[in-house]
């Protein structure tokens, strides 16, 4: 009988083991919508039955979670917004998705008209290490010899990014999707929009500047390489600052 009942315990601690339940305690991302502001943070994920629950914190107790924004996680490849929401009345707000695997990234979409799309939480496996996202802005030097020129560029923490030159002769601006492998880097530019195809190279960042040695690969099997010194813009500096 104490074999028995030693054995149906430890079969439900290693149940409970497996059950996808996930918490944290970070210091939360400011969340600004209509003039309020709340510091918002996941705090627990659960699975069961092919259902995850968020529960995010940070809110007042008067707010409703639907009401301020929504919810959405990145999982398996794939971006999922919430059914539904549900408030505590404490400050807290579970959201649903029809989702079994957990997340590798956590979003929030302000519920306002700037439809902007806010990072509380990714894997430090995931997409694009926060070291080189935001927006920069720098002068691009081509290593074959040629006219500076200014150039801008974003990358956000999936990958996605635009970049935008203008030179002498030519301007344009392309979306971009990027992976990294150490500071090595790949993106592949959006199929039609640009002679430009694919961007390849370097990335090192030194105190406050991102260095970096950049391809372009052209449609016709050309290339181009480039040495570019990129800064923060104010607006992001302000906004990334730790």
């Amino acid at each position: 009988m104490r074999q028995k009942t030693a054995l149906i315990l430890a079969l439900l601690m290693l149940f409970a083991l497996l059950l996808p339940v996930v918490s944290q305690a970070d210091s939360g991302v400011a969340v600004t919508v209509n003039g309020v502001t709340r510091t918002l943070n996941w705090d627990k994920i659960n699975i069961q039955n092919g259902i995850m629950k968020v529960l995010v914190l940070g809110f007042d107790k008067k707010d409703r979670g639907a009401a301020f924004g929504t919810l959405a996680v990145i999982a398996q490849g794939k971006e999922i917004l919430s059914k539904k929401a549900q408030d505590d009345g404490k400050g807290g707000c579970t959201y649903y998705f029809d989702c079994s695997a957990l997340p590798d990234a956590i979003l929030f979409y302000p519920n306002d008209d700037t439809g902007r799309r806010i990072l509380l939480w990714k894997d430090g496996q995931f997409g694009i290490s926060s070291t080189y996202t935001g927006e920069w802005t720098g002068t691009a030097v081509p290593k074959e010899g040629g006219e500076e020129f200014t150039v801008t560029a974003s990358l956000e923490f999936d990958g996605q990014g635009w970049f935008k030159y203008r030179r002498e002769d030519s301007a344009g601006m392309f979306p971009f999707t990027a992976k990294m492998n150490g500071r090595e880097f790949t993106a592949k530019v959006a199929d039609g929009v640009m002679p430009v195809t694919a961007l390849k190279g370097m990335l090192e960042y030194t105190r406050s500047a991102l260095k970096a040695e950049i391809t372009a690969v052209f449609r016709d099997g050309g290339e181009e390489t480039f040495t570019i010194t990129f800064t923060r813009t104010k607006e992001n500096e302000e906004e990334t600052a730790e």
